[in-house]
């Protein structure tokens, strides 16, 4: 069928370019009508015309079966096997199509009739070359006592000499045949690559000669002396759901897979991927490198073996040799859990896929205004006071209203378990949650197999509308605000409520403390986020002014911090927050862990620890006072890695889009722009800063207030499908940029790789990308 869609092109492809003449073609004649050959004879075709005298353009030949009959361009055939093929001609309009039969033998070394002494075969065969790399062909024994000719198909992509050596000259595809003097032949058909659809690309790959074939004769041996055995398990049960072929373990001569270590000064996600036709060696110093290793090898074989059913494929694995290392240590991803709570289910499936692409760091934004989905427990004493966070989790990790809005007087926290419950009776349209410890330790744990560190947010002291809507001790008092402008209105002073939770409560930072030191104790991870972001000190905000604004016990906590004539002002308002964070960042390390805050965490002459991170999302100030203080930066630039965005001008049009637009001047996020954004640079405006080498990666942030499920193409898809719909295809682009080095960056091929990618998703039942990717 394929070959007859060729047939098709080549005869519109001939119609296009017909060329006016004096006299009008009638028809077109392959001269030699309808003829026999024998396996391994050429023969050149001609073409006449009636006319005879009319000027034919370019003529077109297509053979329908390639593998019994070649044809070149200029009408040469040859036979390969015993076998029959229809041969077409086309020009200006015309065809004719004559039927060739080849005698001889119909037997190929493929179908493996090695016993029949009349026969013979290519030992060894292959079906892949490197463009560049030379192979010579072996025959059986019983073929070296007789006269025999090696053919192929096309020379200009493999030529090959009378001792069977192939060179591969351009990328395409080619049959190899050899014929004896009985008649007798094998034949293969062999495909030049110069590149393999791998994500992100190798930082340097050298394409051999020839395959692996995993059957159920193979064997993965461990010598590299680490534990690597959820690795392994990993890459035996893939190989087993989708092929039904159970991998063994143990020490093999041949048929093996095997994990080598090296005592050599390497990156520690470093890894060399070596494949010969008897054996695969996966070199590495960690158990994250024979990971990639393997997750590499997936990639080079047919996008079936993603499949979560048996089906049937070839288990090749091209030969290759790899020597592989990041460009960034920090390839992270962030999914906000707080506006819209995700199944742990989803959350898996996503890990799976960003780890199958070296992504090593996933972002977990556990608190914010829309809830609590870290299980609190226990109390916090102030003076007389106790503070039950089992009673506040209880409480605000469920709200009445499903979809997420900025303004508490949306929606309102409540208990769905108790019927007495001021706003129980709204329960049915309720949204909500809270992650057991248990399956924070599980997904830990599931993370942890695939090389993904988890970095936990608990976002302070902005965004903590739960805390001070179930502990009142913890909002502002609203009687201060002797610094307010008189010029901003009234609409943002006093009636107002945001999400800052009030900086000078005597019960804050105790509270705050506790919760760091519950998260550091659950999380093995050396990083914990702390937030710091969005506290509304400005007064040209487009929100509401901040409840700091306005209290009498922050305006005597700056009184203390500045000076006892200190007045309320966005200057000093600054110094305040720089106050809380300090205290909450050394709260952070007191509990042997690293600090990293968004970057409006800087401001108010903040002095980090110099271990301390910065992830930087908008705002150049904040900023070039983080590098000035040699903090390492993590790029999440909002107009560049921010998923919640449009993917395509289209969904801008549709009455339910899948994405969004702040503020009316976001971009639309696509694949391609992700890919050529600025990875090593922040850019805002026209003014862009160098990362440099304090830059430690870069991620993309999955926002969640708009993930409520949405229509598109007849299809419709509910929160979870949404999520992952937003981020696939166009995490891939970050995942080959935060690996591959600069100079190795290159779209189109990209865009290439990334067709077979869709194959992937397709085969592990992942619909995530809209259609335009496909074009």
């Amino acid at each position: 069928m394929q070959i007859k869609k060729i047939a098709l092109i080549f005869f519109l492809v001939s119609l296009t370019l017909f060329v006016g003449c004096d006299k009008e073609l009638k028809s077109i004649k392959i001269e030699d009508g309808d003829l026999s050959i024998k396996v391994g004879e050429s023969h050149q075709l001609k073409v006449v015309s009636d006319p005879a005298d009319v000027v034919l353009s370019k003529i077109f030949f297509v053979s329908n079966s390639p593998s019994v009959v070649t044809v070149l361009d200029d009408g040469t055939i040859t036979g390969l096997k015993a076998g029959s093929a229809k041969i077409t001609a086309a020009a200006d309009g015309k065809s004719h199509t004559i039927n060739v039969s080849v005698t001889g033998s119909s037997e190929s070394n493929l179908n493996g009739n090695e016993d029949d002494e009349n026969l013979f075969y290519i030992t060894a065969p292959i079906k892949t070359i490197g463009l560049g790399q030379s192979y010579k062909l072996n025959l059986s024994d019983n073929a070296k006592v007789q006269n025999h000719t090696f053919i192929s198909s096309d020379k200009s992509v493999i030529n090959i000499d009378e001792t069977g050596l192939m060179s591969a000259k351009k990328v395409g595809v080619a049959y190899i045949s050899v014929v004896n003097a009985l008649g007798k032949s094998a034949s293969l058909r062999i495909s030049v690559i110069d590149s393999l659809p791998i994500i992100p690309e190798p930082q340097n790959i050298s394409i051999l000669t020839g395959e692996f074939i995993i059957d159920e004769h193979t064997k993965v041996f461990n010598n590299s002396g680490i534990d690597c055995s959820k690795q392994i398990a990993l890459f035996k049960n893939q190989i087993e759901l989708s092929s039904g072929v159970a991998i063994g373990e143990g020490s093999s001569d041949k048929n093996v897979i095997r994990l080598e270590t090296t005592s050599q000064n390497k990156n520690s996600e470093w890894y060399n991927l070596k494949v010969e036709q008897n054996q695969i060696v996966i070199t590495a110093k960690t158990k994250s490198g024979f990971f990639y290793g393997f997750q590499t090898i997936l990639q080079m074989m047919d996008a079936k073996v993603y499949s979560k059913k048996k089906v049937n494929f070839d288990l090749d694995v091209p030969c290759v040799n790899i020597d592989d290392e990041p460009r960034f240590a920090h390839r992270s991803l962030l999914i906000d859990v707080s506006r819209h709570i995700f199944e742990l289910d989803t959350l898996k499936t996503i890990i799976d896929e960003i780890s199958k692409t070296k992504m090593n760091r996933f972002h977990w934004h556990l608190t914010d205004d829309g809830g609590f989905r870290f299980p609190f427990e226990g109390t916090v004493t102030v003076g007389s006071k106790v503070y039950d966070l089992s009673a506040l989790i209880k409480k605000t990790s469920y709200r009445t209203g499903n979809q997420y809005a900025n303004f508490p007087q949306a929606w309102n926290f409540f208990d769905p378990t108790d019927p007495s419950d001021p706003w129980y009776a709204k329960k049915e349209n309720m949204h909500g949650g809270c992650y057991t410890k248990e399956e924070i330790l599980d997904f830990i744990s599931y993370c942890d197999d695939r090389g993904v560190t988890i970095i936990p947010e608990i976002d302070m002291p902005g965004h903590c509308k739960p805390l001070y809507m179930f502990f009142e001790d913890l909002r502002c008092d609203k009687l201060g605000g002797s610094g307010v402008p008189a010029s901003v209105p009234a609409s943002k002073k006093e009636n107002n409520i945001t999400n800052d939770i009030c900086a000078s409560s005597a019960a804050t930072l105790p509270i705050l403390k506790e919760l760091i030191r519950q998260v550091a104790k659950v999380f093995p991870g050396e990083v914990l986020h702390i937030g710091a972001d969005e506290v509304h000190l400005k007064t040209d905000m487009w929100y509401n002014l901040g409840p700091w604004w306005f209290c009498s016990r922050c305006e005597q906590k700056i009184k203390e911090i500045v000076g006892p004539s200190a007045a309320v002002n966005y200057n000093n308002l600054q110094k305040l927050q720089a106050y809380v964070v300090k205290e909450i960042e050394q709260a952070v390390i007191a509990n042997g862990k690293i600090c990293a805050l968004w970057n409006e965490g800087v401001r108010g002459g903040f002095t980090p620890d110099p271990s301390t991170l910065l992830w930087y999302w908008n705002g150049i100030d904040d900023l070039n006072s983080g590098l000035s203080k040699n903090m390492k930066v993590v790029n999440c630039d909002q107009w560049y890695f921010y998923t919640a965005l449009y993917q395509h001008q289209s969904d801008r049009t549709e009455k339910n889009p899948a994405g969004q637009d702040w503020g009316g001047s976001a971009p639309n996020v696509t694949v391609e722009y992700i890919y050529k954004s600025y990875f090593n640079k922040a850019k805002n405006g026209n003014n862009a800063v160098a990362l440099g080498n304090n830059q430690l990666g870069a991620q993309i942030c999955m926002w969640g207030e708009k993930l409520i499920g949405f229509t598109k193409n007849g299809k419709t898809y509910n929160r979870e499908e949404h999520l992952i719909y937003m981020l696939f295809p166009r995490i891939y682009a970050l995942a080959e940029r935060t690996w591959t080095t600069e100079d190795k960056a290159n779209y189109p091929k990209f865009y290439s790789k990334l067709q077979t990618q869709f194959k992937r998703l397709d085969n592990a039942n992942i619909d995530c990308y809209a259609t335009h990717y496909k074009e």
